[in-house]
């Protein structure tokens, strides 16, 4: 196996939320979860704010929840989203989707599956929250970039440096007080308009 190895997380002492409507096909997935360490709360047809707020996954039944019953945007879910789900009809299949799931098991559920679908769920929310967190940082400092380039063009009119040398400079001064380059260059330059001090440049190449 070659590959960076991603470390399977522990679910012992976690909490489940099942939003499913009454079903003896339930008591397999119950069996599974206890075995694994989950304590299970079972809704229907409302989902509990409060039960959401303290649980880790969430279970619900693809073929008959709605949106209404999800407190909130679609797509945007707290909590990794496991669909519990036997039809394969293609509106069915969008609206699942759409909501954010992260995993699916096909019912009935066997006597296995439930764990690969904790972990496939579990990475694939915390992917999606990373990419979304980068994203945010690029919106930033795009958002940012005019405040560099005030601050690039008037370290290079005041000090008579190239863009390549007054990039450095202000790179190595943001670095020096372990700030970004946005960061920096949005305190020297202001909200304002006033000049800002030149950064030092002593020992710097």
């Amino acid at each position: 196996m070659t590959g960076r190895r991603v470390p399977l997380p522990n679910f012992r002492g976690a909490r489940a939320v099942v939003l499913h409507r009454p079903s003896p096909q339930l008591e397999a997935l119950t069996r599974q979860l206890d075995r694994i360490g989950l304590s299970v709360v079972r809704l229907w047809p409302e989902l509990d704010a409060a039960a959401v707020a303290a649980a880790d996954v969430l279970f619900f039944d693809g073929d008959m929840c709605h949106d209404e019953q999800f407190p909130w945007p679609p797509g945007d879910p707290p909590v990794p989203l496991i669909a519990l789900a036997a039809s394969e009809a293609p509106g069915r299949l969008e609206w699942m989707l759409a909501q954010g799931i992260c995993a699916h098991l096909r019912k009935p559920v066997g006597a296995g599956g439930v764990f690969s679908a904790l972990v496939f769920a579990d990475h694939a929310l915390a992917q999606r929250r990373a990419l979304a967190d980068e994203a945010a940082d690029l919106r930033d400092r795009l958002r940012r970039r005019p405040q560099v380039a005030r601050a690039l063009m008037r370290l290079m009119a005041e000090e008579g440096l190239d863009e390549n040398a007054a990039y450095r400079v202000l790179r190595a001064a943001a670095m020096q007080q372990r700030r970004s380059i946005e960061d920096y260059c949005e305190a020297i330059v202001g909200d304002d308009g006033a000049p800002p001090a030149p950064p030092r440049r002593e020992g710097l190449s």
